[in-house]
C-alpha cells in the first residue's frame, strides 16, 4: 500500500495507483495554487450520512421487465473493480473517507439556480449581505490601494480590443460580458482578483491560468480554436501554441432529473458533435484526453465517436465510486434506475487512426482504475491534475485543457460558458467562522 502522497486531497492510494480515494473540495482547492498549500477552503455541501432510499423495481418481474427494456450491459464488470477496490481502502485506510468540510444549505443552492432560470421564483430565499466576507477575502487576495477602473486599465491597451486579455492585478471590469469570447490570461505567479462593477463580483483568478468563457456551440467553436492558436506563452516557448498534452471534457450529457432540477444546463443532442472537427488538432501527439460520460449506452458512443475522430484509443476507464461520509456506496452497485459511479474514459492520442473499442475487448485492452469520493455540490468532480499527470511521457514541461469547466486550474487553460461558477469570490473562505453568512455561485 501507498500511504498518503504529498497531496492532502489524496486519502488513499495503493501501489500501483489503480484504487484511489480522493475528496473533491480539497482536490478543486489545490489546483488553485502552483505549488504548497491551498489559500482558502472552497465552500461544500455536508457529506451524504447515509445511501439514498432505493427506487429498484420491487419485484423479480418488474426488474427482468426493466433490463429487457435495456438491452445488454457491461456494467457487471464495473461492479467487480468497484467491490475490489472498496475491499481495498475499507482493509487498508483507517482514516476518514473525505476532509472536513466548510459546508453551506445545497437546497439554497438550488433554488438559487432555479431562480436563474426563471423557475419557481417564489421559493428563492431573500437576498443576503455577503459583503463583509467577500471584502475581507479580497483584502487578502489583492494589493494595497484603490481599485484601477477598466477603463484605466485595459481599454486603452490594443490587446484588450482584440481576443486576448491580460490580466493586471485588481482588474475591475464593467461587465463580465467584456471578457466573453475573448482568451483571458493571468500570466504571473500569483492570485489575481478580477471584479465586475455592476453588479459587483469578484472572481480569484490562478496564478499562469489562461480561460475562454464562451458557449461551445457551432458560431464559436471555429473562433476559439483560433484564440488557442494565437497566443504564445513565453515561460512554455518550447511548446507548441495551441496544443495541448492533457485535455479533459465534462460534456454536459442530456438528464432529465438534472434538467428538472436546473443545476446546469444540459444538451439533447450529442454535446461533442461541435468539438469533433477541431478539436483534434489542439491535442499533441501522444497527448492524453479524459471524458466524462454518464451511464448511458448513447453517451459512451458519442464519447468514443468523438475519440476516433481525434484519433485516441482508449487505454482505461476510470470509475468514480460515490460513498458516503463513511464509505457506503450511495447507491446499490448494481441497481438498475440509479448507479452510484460515472466513468471517465481515458485515451491516448496516436499518430494512426483512433478506434473505438468493443466492451468485449476491454477486460484485456483497456486498464480499470477505481476513484473514490464523496460527493458534493451538483455538478463537482474531482480535480484531475495530480492523477492525470503521471500518465503523461513529459511532466515537467505541458500545457493542460479543460472543456466545460466549471472551474480554474493553476498553469492550465479552461473553456465553456461557466468556467469561473466556482471561482467567485464568495465560494472561498479561510475559517469555518465565515460558513453561516456564505452561499455558494449560482
Amino acid at each position: 500500500m501507498t500511504n498518503l502522497s504529498k497531496s492532502k486531497s489524496i486519502l488513499y492510494q495503493n501501489a500501483d495507483h489503480t484504487v484511489t480515494l480522493i475528496d473533491i473540495p480539497q482536490s478543486i482547492a489545490e489546483a488553485q495554487v502552483l505549488t504548497g498549500e491551498p489559500l482558502y477552503n472552497l465552500l461544500s455541501s455536508e457529506p451524504i450520512r447515509e445511501p439514498y432510499r432505493s427506487i429498484e423495481p420491487k419485484s423479480e418481474k418488474a426488474k427482468a421487465n426493466v433490463l429487457a427494456r435495456q438491452g445488454p450491459s457491461d456494467y457487471e464488470r464495473y461492479k467487480q473493480v468497484i467491490s475490489r477496490g472498496l475491499e481495498q481502502i475499507s482493509t487498508a485506510h483507517r482514516g476518514p473517507w473525505c476532509v472536513k468540510r466548510s459546508s453551506v444549505d445545497e437546497d439554497k443552492h438550488v433554488r438559487r439556480r432555479k431562480r436563474k432560470f426563471g423557475a419557481e421564483e417564489q421559493d428563492a430565499p431573500s437576498q443576503v449581505n455577503h459583503e463583509p466576507n467577500s471584502d475581507n477575502h479580497e483584502r487578502n487576495i489583492k494589493a494595497s490601494g484603490d481599485i484601477p477602473s477598466l477603463a484605466a486599465t485595459l481599454s486603452s491597451n490594443e490587446e484588450f480590443l482584440t481576443d486576448k486579455v491580460i490580466l493586471k492585478p485588481d482588474t475591475v471590469l464593467d461587465d463580465i460580458g467584456d471578457v466573453f469570447d475573448k482568451l483571458v490570461c493571468n500570466p504571473g505567479e500569483q492570485t489575481i482578483l478580477m471584479s465586475t462593477a455592476e453588479p459587483h463580483s469578484s472572481y480569484q483568478i490562478p496564478p499562469q491560468s489562461r480561460f475562454c468563457l464562451a458557449e461551445i456551440d457551432e458560431g464559436n467553436a471555429e473562433h476559439c480554436s483560433k484564440i488557442l492558436f494565437s497566443y504564445e506563452e513565453h515561460a512554455l516557448a518550447s511548446l507548441i501554441p495551441g496544443q495541448f498534452d492533457i485535455v479533459v471534457l465534462d460534456p454536459p450529457w442530456h438528464n432529465r432529473s438534472v434538467a428538472r432540477s436546473g443545476h446546469y444546463q444540459t444538451q439533447r443532442d450529442d454535446p461533442l458533435i461541435i468539438l469533433k472537427s477541431m478539436l483534434g488538432k489542439h491535442i499533441r501527439l501522444h497527448g492524453i484526453v479524459a471524458c466524462w460520460i454518464t451511464n448511458k449506452d448513447s453517451a459512451r458512443a458519442a464519447a468514443l465517436q468523438a475519440f476516433e475522430a481525434w484519433n485516441i484509443s482508449l487505454i482505461e476507464e476510470w470509475i468514480w465510486l460515490k460513498v458516503t461520509g463513511s464509505g457506503e456506496p450511495v447507491y446499490q452497485v448494481d441497481g438498475i434506475w440509479r448507479r452510484p459511479f460515472e466513468v471517465l474514459l481515458v485515451g491516448r492520442k496516436s499518430d494512426i487512426d483512433g478506434s473505438p473499442t468493443d466492451a468485449a475487448e476491454l477486460a484485456d485492452e483497456v486498464g480499470q482504475r477505481v476513484i473514490v469520493a464523496v460527493p458534493d455540490l451538483h455538478s463537482r468532480k474531482p480535480c484531475l491534475k495530480s492523477l492525470l499527470q503521471p500518465l503523461l511521457r513529459d511532466q515537467t514541461s505541458y500545457q493542460g485543457l479543460e472543456i466545460f469547466a466549471r472551474n480554474l486550474v493553476a498553469s492550465w487553460w479552461s473553456w465553456g460558458n461557466d468556467v469561473l461558477k466556482f471561482n467567485e469570490v464568495r465560494n472561498w473562505i479561510e475559517t469555518v467562522e465565515e460558513v453561516k453568512s456564505a452561499v455558494p455561485i449560482d
